[in-house]
This record gives C-alpha cells, sequence and structure tokens, in this order.
C-alpha cells in the first residue's frame, strides 16, 4: 500500500509562515523545507515550476484560509466578524513579537514575485460590508492601537511599518 505523504501541504504552511514574517524576496527553499522537515528532493517533486510555483500556491493556500475564517465569523455578524479579526490579528501580531504580518500582503507589497508567476486571483466571497477594503482599514485600526500601547507614536512616519512590518 502505498504511503500519504503530507509534505506538499506542510511545504505550502511552512512558506505561508516564512512570507509572513520575511516576504518572498527573502524566502528560499531552505527556510521553507526546514520549517517542514521534508527532504530536499520533495520540492522539485512538488514544486517542479520552482519558487514562483510555492508562492503562488502558498498564496492561494492563505486567500483560502482566510477567507474560510472571515466567512465563519460573518456568520456571527458584523460586530462580533470584526472583533474576531482584531483578536486573530492580535493573537498572530504578539504570538511573533510583531514580525509576522498578512502573507497575501507581503507577496504584494514585497515587488519581488519572480516575473513568470502568475497573478494569484483572489475571491473573498465576503459580503459588501466586510470587504478587502474595511477589512484593511480594520487591519491598520489595530496597527495603530497597539503602537499607541507600545508607546510608538502611531503618527510618526513609518511607525505602522515599524508594528506590522509586512503590512
Amino acid at each position: 500500500m502505498p504511503r500519504h505523504s503530507d509534505a506538499r501541504e506542510k511545504m505550502i504552511k511552512s512558506a505561508v509562515r516564512v512570507m509572513r514574517e520575511r516576504g518572498v524576496e527573502a524566502m528560499s527553499f531552505n527556510d521553507v523545507l526546514t520549517r517542514a522537515d521534508a527532504p530536499r528532493g520533495s520540492v522539485y517533486h512538488h514544486f517542479p515550476l520552482g519558487k514562483a510555483q510555492l508562492v503562488r500556491e502558498a498564496t492561494q493556500w492563505a486567500g483560502d484560509f482566510m477567507a474560510d475564517e472571515e466567512r465563519a465569523a460573518v456568520a456571527g455578524g458584523s460586530l462580533a466578524a470584526l472583533r474576531l479579526l482584531v483578536e486573530y490579528w492580535r493573537r498572530i501580531l504578539v504570538g511573533s513579537d510583531f514580525a509576522a504580518g498578512c502573507p497575501i500582503v507581503a507577496v504584494t507589497v514585497d515587488g519581488a514575485a519572480p516575473p513568470d508567476m502568475p497573478a494569484v486571483e483572489l475571491d473573498s466571497g465576503l459580503p459588501e460590508a466586510l470587504s478587502p477594503m474595511p477589512l484593511a482599514v480594520a487591519g491598520q485600526l489595530l496597527a495603530h492601537e497597539v503602537a499607541k500601547a507600545r508607546g510608538i507614536d502611531p503618527d510618526a512616519p513609518r511607525a505602522l511599518h515599524k508594528i506590522t512590518r509586512t503590512w
């Protein structure tokens, strides 16, 4: 009976974590393989198109994960969804000592996506009230509050960048 390997899924999730912390440009296969505890040959087996394919699939996985979480949160109403969103990002930011951000934003702002990487289209399927723009505003409000709590002037140039790093 053939053995099922979860190396591919582990590598995708590891790529998401590395992208959140370092961005796309600084992400290496070594980082991903180490975190996934996967053998070196598996990267070429599962991602024959290289880094571009891994980044695309990791970004798609992150988008799908976030959309599923947001849809579940919306079921409790807009206020409950906003509270869950704030708590989710608070856990990520505090848990990473403010070193990790959104992997999708990291891909978007890094400017280092390989040129052969096709565009990733993410459709969250969220109601208009929780479309990406209001969610981005909510994230910035959270970052503003975190900056104040850490004694950083949130209105100073690049203050929010210092807090969120990859937003």
